[in-house]
């Protein structure tokens, strides 16, 4: 680490950076037991997070048959005839695994979805969806014209009212459609979409992305009971037993649903926690205070790959306009904000002084070139922002564990601990995203915090190992599981 004597700016930033951790792992510890809390309330009042989806099971392993898939995200759609294939005898982790249970991805393509797709009108945005789907079953051949049941991976924000129906809410990122569907049920202008097409498809399944990942993972690791998404933002699901979910948060639900479940996948919009709870820095606070609603997403401006950068560039400019990097000059284009993003922070973090230098000079013209001690002290910077990312997510996925586990024990319910799988010496969180997959860093660094929260917690619970495992398209994967594991359910859609 580089010496601060003669950068008291750098040096505070640095100290507050790593508040929690210099605590040890007894202020983790603590920043967990505010987090159940706050975990647990907001179960039974929010409107805005611990959301309950329609999913109240979740696979065995052992389900087999063949479905469509559709992965609907920001820029792209991707779809997929996927087969699930009879269990492997293999030990049902990683990649192997994968392959041997899910037989084949039979067919797969992805599309961009273009500014002028995102303003059609909404009848021919979802025919437009529709004949790229054609387009996959004419390909394959032996399953055009068969009736097939479609796994939808949703990534917007939906109510759902049934495991494969929800309605329609904003879509952002560009998309139009939603501006005159808004509240109406999303299935059913897909299933028209297809009729109008000639295809025997219908929404089996629609689910949000935590809840694709979650079940694309359980199904080939029976162990798994948490997701994570971890990336340009942040989000996790976990499965709770639905007694502790309160009559307000579930809403009008069909009886039939009600009393066949016990436990439930839960979308926790993770992304909203943390305030009060997590120390912050000078920067997080002018990120905050400058973005378009202060305080609604305290985690993810925290951790997530859209602010990693922009806050590593905040540090370097009021270091630099103090004087204490680059000799007080400061390029005008670090002046922009979100001019620095987090692919480029994590090359500073990795790299020497030539790789530090020349990602510098690729984002900013620079009056004076930056001296050793100014790129060594972006570097601890850089690596204070990762690790201090790292631990709060770990902080996190503990305490989503503990929240589960906690409401799983016999005093609650004899049949819990079965029915959520707390009875095995693992748990497994399934992850996706882009810091978890490519930050050099971040996912060892949250394994690691994640191993010492579970080595020195005091609990008369037998200590359960918790494993991050990577969730190998899991958008794809997870809607048809979804829609194979509720083929043959009953459905029940309330009216809209």
């Amino acid at each position: 680490m580089a010496s601060y004597a003669q950068s008291p700016f750098l040096q505070t930033t640095l100290q507050s950076l790593t508040q929690l951790q210099s605590l040890g792992v007894h202020g983790l510890l603590q920043s967990s037991d505010a987090l159940v809390s706050e975990f647990r309330a907001q179960l039974q009042s929010s409107s805005q997070s611990m959301l309950p989806s329609y999913t109240n099971t979740l696979p065995s392993g052992t389900e087999t048959g063949t479905a469509v898939a559709l992965d609907l995200g920001g820029s792209t759609l991707r779809v997929a005839i996927v087969r699930l294939g009879k269990p492997a005898d293999l030990h049902r982790t990683g990649k192997e695994s994968l392959e041997g249970r899910l037989a084949v991805l039979e067919r797969r393509r992805s599309w961009g979805v273009s500014d002028s797709v995102k303003k059609l009108p909404a009848r021919e945005f979802f025919d437009w969806i529709a004949e790229r789907i054609a387009d996959i079953l004419k390909t394959a051949g032996t399953y055009e014209g068969r009736s097939m049941s479609l796994g939808v991976t949703w990534s917007f924000p939906v109510e759902p009212t049934s495991v494969c129906s929800g309605k329609v809410q904003k879509m952002g990122k560009g998309y139009e459609q939603w501006l005159s569907i808004a509240g109406t049920d999303l299935k059913s202008h897909f299933d028209a979409a297809f009729r109008r097409k000639g295809l025997s498809l219908s929404v089996g399944a629609l689910m949000n992305d935590t809840e694709a990942t979650l079940l694309s993972h359980a199904y080939t690791n029976p162990e798994t009971r948490i997701s994570l998404i971890w990336g340009t933002g942040i989000n996790a699901a976990v499965h709770l037993p639905l007694e502790f979910i309160s009559q307000r948060k579930l809403g009008q639900r069909p009886n039939e649903w009600t009393s066949a479940t016990k436990a439930v996948v839960i979308n926790t919009e993770v992304s909203m926690f943390g305030a009060s709870i997590f120390p912050i820095s000078e920067a997080d606070s002018i990120l905050d205070s400058n973005s378009a609603h202060p305080g609604f997403q305290p985690l993810e401006q925290l951790t997530s790959g859209r602010y990693l950068g922009e806050i590593f560039r905040l540090v370097m400019l009021s270091a630099a306009r103090q004087g204490e990097l680059f000799r007080g000059h400061v390029p005008e284009a670090m002046e922009v904000v979100f001019s620095f993003d987090t692919a480029s922070m994590n090359a500073i973090e990795r790299g020497d002084d030539a790789l530090t230098l020349k990602t510098l000079k690729e984002k900013y013209r620079f009056r004076y070139a930056p001296s050793s001690q100014d790129m060594a002290g972006l570097r601890d910077v850089a690596r204070a922002l990762s690790a201090r990312a790292a631990t709060y997510v770990a902080v996190t996925l503990f305490s989503l564990y503990r929240l589960q586990r906690d409401t799983a024990q016999p005093e609650y319910s004899p049949a819990l601990p079965t029915i959520l799988g707390d009875t095995t010496p693992t748990v497994a969180i399934a992850y996706c995203g882009a810091v978890a997959e490519k930050h050099h860093t971040a996912l060892v660094r949250c394994q690691e915090a994640l191993d010492m929260l579970v080595r020195f917690e005091q609990t008369t619970f037998p200590r359960r190992k918790l494993v991050l495992e990577g969730a190998e398209d899991s958008g794809l994967l997870g809607a048809a599981v979804g829609a194979i594991l509720h083929r043959g359910m009953p459905i029940i859609t309330p009216k809209l």
